[in-house]
């Protein structure tokens, strides 16, 4: 799979940014990858023994272990999984192909070069200026529950939304400093866990 051109997206980005790696309160992985790989993605992802791609034609695929997961009702895949959504690019943006996603773009210059963050004590690719494309979409000063439950495949009943800093206390959170290059501590009760620093914001 080193062959796929992707990047963290979605709430993995946002748990990236504010975390260090999942949102506290996720229950998926979600990347973005070129949609001229479509392809390549579902041909090297049979070759992993034990995995599966489940490749809907319209909508974002799913990448899980077919026997370290739960079954989810009848539907083709299972729980946990990646999903895995795909852009097309122009001259100037980046554009979500996946059907659900349709109409959301972003500049190339807050997206290229890609930089490595930190995802749960790994270094994952991510925008250069992953502040800037999340804020594209997401107020990432506010803290909200799941709208959808992934592992039941259907709406939660509620969502809550609050500031993220009403949670600092219960919940590790990220503090970005902007200085010759960018630092971001993770904090959890006041106390620096660990610095990682970014050549861009």
């Amino acid at each position: 799979m080193n062959n796929i051109n992707f990047f963290l997206y979605d709430g993995s980005l946002i748990g990236s940014y504010r975390h260090h790696g999942f949102i506290p309160w996720d229950d998926d992985v979600d990347v973005f990858v070129n949609s001229s790989q479509k392809h390549l993605l579902a041909k090297e992802g049979a070759k992993l023994p034990g995995f599966q791609v489940f490749t809907p034609k319209n909508f974002q695929w799913k990448f899980f272990h077919r026997n370290l997961s739960t079954s989810i009702g009848d539907k083709e895949f299972r729980w946990p999984y990646i999903d895995i959504f795909f852009w097309e690019v122009s001259s100037t943006h980046l554009y979500d192909y996946t059907r659900l996603q349709r109409g959301m773009s972003y500049e190339k210059a807050i997206v290229f070069p890609l930089q490595f963050r930190p995802f749960e004590g790994a270094l994952l690719k991510a925008p250069i200026n992953t502040e800037a494309f999340l804020k594209k979409k997401y107020d990432i000063a506010e803290c909200q529950t799941n709208t959808y439950s992934h592992r039941y495949e259907q709406p939660n009943r509620w969502s809550r939304q609050v500031p993220c800093e009403k949670l600092e206390k219960f919940y590790p959170f990220v503090k970005h400093e902007r200085k010759t290059r960018c630092e971001e501590h993770l904090i959890d009760k006041g106390h620096v866990i660990r610095t990682f620093t970014l050549n861009d914001c």
